[in-house]
């Protein structure tokens, strides 16, 4: 075909010609091609100027596209050059902007990404693409709708440059050769090579597939002909979308920013403060945000990321909001840079790598919420930190089959202080230069997990620590973790319990294999009234044979480890079986395994005995911070009040102080702070030279800064500095100091001007809604239980994270008090769930995890 038309006079106007041996298609598209020519000048656009390319960078479907993929229609900008659309500017924040199909409607927006810059017209050009017309070619792969942005330096002429901002990302390419090309229908002079490309490795200030991809080995640009994945190679003109996702949408890529890949910048490569962020379809409309002052780095709403994500600076998740992480996501951090979470997190399948050498890691801060699971957290570098830190929150945070590696600076893996309940398990831990995973003043359930190859402890329960090497519900009653290659296996510190197998069935058949010599051992006992459970284990030292007696260094609290396995526990071989007569330490194990099941009154009664019946001070200081765990895990203030009548009993000694230490910590749990402080402050007064005295000023500086009273809790942190205890190794001492110091870091510099105000009344009777659920996560049963200060119409409905009501458990009026419903989701899938309590005027969410 051969076809010569010409327009104008002399040198005005463009010509028409087509020498074209394709299709009627290409045909098509070259013809509508020459006459843009006509109607908009001479030039191709989309090129980032250079001569060295050719012209020929950028891939743009659109009339004036030079080469194969000439698209069958304008752009946005080429029909607003032509006077066929007037596009809106985005001038300022703008929530549920609409985008109908840009084809059949022409709609479209732009936002100037040189703001202060009014000498230029550089624009983003937002369109919807919907690929439901033959005409919608934006690039050839069906399934790539949502929204387009072109980035068009030179909106009103036909100078350089324009470019696609495509969703799958910007890359640095790399070679795999050459092939032969299906197209060379002249092989005369030999067949036409085609570079194999593949990416490499994402950069924000890489290229996408629309760009031409220099080749060094036939030192020329090329257009994305052959690609490479997983070391398939398919050869088609991916430069025009096969196989890939170009797109903005809710399901995939729904945000647009400096923090994205691609990123929001402008030509020159400097970052736009603009954010875009999809937030709903139907049918053909898209609806969504735009903030032309987006700060990407303070989660402000609701936000999911996926995709890569290169973060500069730390990241605060506010209050309230949630922050998704869609599964396959790569989150990228600069150096010393962490994620803090106030209000949720949730990742499934995430990755977080150092963007150069390592990052801080991430904290969930006081009332957050979240899971971290199926992810790897890596290339960790913070001094007293850790990869996790969950710090003074009471919701159930769960971590789950993740693997934590390359962990330095003396961070930990996992650090929990004051917090609530925390899942751990399924977990590898490996390569630490710290404790593997450490716990103060917390609950925690840890079970399955493989922790190999760390400088300090295993798992450590510090100083008033209650962990259970199980989820104290079927099917993980043992705990099965395997801890090996490191200086202590298990640790208790002060006043903490650690159950790491209490019997042959719960919390047992942990495999710990430490290093051998001087100072390694499997158990440490390091804090006074500690109480470990390591029963039913299976011991060896880390080269040498197993089923021995576990090595055990300290001399604090109490232990109970035998027996031990002699053989390495797995389906084929048996345990060895001891039969013992119950004793009192057998019966503290009774009611911890009673309390775990919130069987409260039963457990308190035993606890109740042993205080009251023991000749042994052990038993006694084990059985009340038993009680006080009891007292802080159940709403009923009996609990406390039976604590509170036991300073007179146990007047003076060591007995009272741990009475007052977990009154502290029940206070605390109950955010009653001012009364916690009091506690605290006596104790420290009649204990002045103890370890008592130190445990209760660190104590102290948490309570006093959740509190919001920053200039106190620097106090009794400079307070607790320059206590001395004979009983308190210097080291320990040191990580519990630098633990609080980079508490007080991390949290807000703003001090409280009314600390403890919206505190909680201490005395009278609480008028308000109560609402919880045990165990949480669940499998696939729990009690969920509300308090009524008076009788009143009560609706108690589940909801899915969709907002589908999945059960109705209670629509009808109930009496004053405690009540306690059970649920079953059997039927129901794995995930969480929102139960939400409408009490007379007084309505309560609360979040569950179903765990199958």
């Amino acid at each position: 075909m051969d076809i010569k038309f010409r327009f104008g006079s002399g040198n005005i106007g463009s010509g028409v010609t087509i020498h074209d041996n394709h299709n009627i298609q290409r045909t098509l598209n070259t013809t509508k091609h020459e006459l843009g020519h006509w109607l908009l000048g001479g030039n191709h656009p989309y090129t980032d100027g250079t001569s060295s390319n050719n012209g020929l960078d950028y891939r743009i479907p659109s009339i004036m596209q030079h080469g194969q993929n000439q698209g069958l229609s304008a752009t946005a900008a080429e029909r607003e050059r032509l006077g066929w659309i007037t596009v809106p500017e985005i001038t300022s924040t703008t929530t549920g902007l609409e985008l109908d199909n840009f084809i059949t409607t022409g709609e479209a927006y732009k936002y100037d990404a040189t703001p202060t810059n009014s000498s230029d017209d550089e624009f983003y050009y937002i369109t919807n693409h919907q690929k439901n017309s033959i005409y919608d070619d934006a690039t050839n792969n069906t399934s790539d709708t949502g929204l387009f942005i072109l980035h068009d330096k030179n909106s009103t002429d036909n100078s350089s440059s324009n470019r696609m901002l495509v969703s799958d990302g910007d890359y640095i390419w790399d070679e795999d050769g050459t092939m032969d090309s299906p197209w060379d229908n002249d092989p005369s002079n030999g067949i036409l090579q085609l570079s194999v490309f593949y990416k490499d490795y994402p950069s924000q200030n890489g290229i996408n597939f629309t760009q031409m991809l220099y080749s060094s080995t036939q030192s020329k640009y090329e257009k994305l002909f052959a690609y490479e994945e997983d070391g398939d190679t398919t050869n088609a003109a991916f430069f025009q979308g096969h196989g890939f996702i170009s797109t903005f949408n809710k399901d995939s890529s729904p945000l647009f920013s400096s923090i994205t890949n691609p990123a929001a910048k402008d030509w020159s490569g400097s970052e736009v403060d603009f954010g875009l962020h999809v937030k709903n379809q139907s049918g053909n409309k898209i609806t969504f945000d735009v903030d032309v002052s987006y700060d990407p780095y303070t989660i402000s709403e609701n936000t999911t990321w996926d995709g890569h994500i290169f973060l500069d600076d730390n990241v605060t998740v506010q209050s309230g909001n949630k922050l998704t992480i869609k599964p396959n996501t790569t989150v990228y951090l600069a150096d010393g840079k962490s994620i803090n979470v106030y209000g949720e997190l949730a990742t499934d399948n995430v990755v977080f790598t150092a963007m150069d050498n390592n990052w801080s890691g991430i904290t969930f801060q006081s009332g957050s919420d979240g899971h971290i699971k199926n992810s790897l957290i890596e290339k960790v570098h913070s001094y007293g930190g850790a990869a996790i830190r969950v710090y003074n929150t009471t919701n159930t945070i769960v971590f789950h089959d993740n693997v934590l590696r390359d962990i330095t600076g003396a961070a930990k893996g996992i650090y929990l202080s004051n917090a609530g309940t925390v899942y751990i398990y399924n977990n590898d831990i490996q390569d630490l230069t710290n404790n593997a995973i450490e716990v103060y003043n917390s609950n925690a359930k840890i079970f399955n997990n493989f922790i190999k190859n760390y400088s300090g402890s295993g798992v450590y329960a510090s100083s008033y620590a209650d962990v259970v090497f199980s989820s104290t519900s079927s099917p993980y009653y043992k705990g099965e973790n395997t801890i090996a290659g490191g200086k202590y296996g298990i640790r208790t510190g002060y006043q903490a319990t650690l159950n790491a197998g209490s019997s042959s069935s719960f919390a047992s058949e942990n495999r710990i294999a430490n290093q051998t010599g001087s100072g390694w051992a499997h158990i440490y006992r390091s804090g006074s009234g500690s109480t470990t459970y390591g029963q039913y284990n299976y011991y060896k030292p880390y080269n040498g044979s197993g089923g021995v007696a576990p090595s055990i260094t300290g001399s604090g609290g109490t232990i109970s480890y035998q027996p031990w396995l002699t053989s390495d526990p797995n389906p084929n071989i048996g345990f060895k079986s001891v039969a013992t007569a119950e004793n009192e330490q057998q019966q503290i194990s009774k009611a911890m395994r009673l309390r775990y099941d919130s069987k409260y009154p039963e457990a308190a009664a035993i606890l109740g005995h042993l205080i009251a019946t023991s000749e042994e001070k052990h038993i006694i200081r084990q059985s009340l911070i038993q009680y006080g765990w009891l007292a802080r895990m159940s709403s009923d203030e009996t609990y406390t009040g039976f604590l509170e009548s036991k300073e007179e009993t146990f007047h003076r000694g060591d007995l009272e102080a741990t009475v007052m230490s977990m009154l502290a910590t029940i206070y605390f749990n109950q955010k009653k702070h001012r009364k916690a402080l009091e506690k605290l402050d006596e104790l420290y007064t009649k204990y002045p030279k103890s370890e008592h005295a130190f445990q209760a000023s660190v104590l102290a500086g948490y309570v006093a800064e959740n509190a919001g009273d920053r200039r106190q809790a620097q106090e009794y942190l400079q307070r607790a500095s320059t206590l001395h205890s004979v009983s308190l190794k210097a080291k320990e001492k040191e990580q519990l100091l630098s633990g609080l110091q980079f508490y007080l870091n991390t949290k807000s510099s703003e001090v409280n001007s009314e600390p403890y105000a919206k505190q909680e009344k201490v005395d009278g009777n609480n008028t308000n809604v109560t609402l919880s659920n045990y165990p949480n996560p669940f499998n696939p049963t729990t009690n969920i239980t509300f308090t009524l200060p008076e009788r009143v119409q009560v609706t108690l409905v589940v909801y899915d994270m969709l907002g589908r009501k999945v059960a109705t458990l209670v629509d009808e009026v109930l009496s004053a008090g405690q009540q306690t419903v059970p649920f079953d989701a059997a039927n129901l899938s794995n995930g969480m769930y929102l139960y939400k309590l409408r009490a007379g005027g007084q309505e309560i969410v609360n979040k569950m995890t179903l765990i199958k």
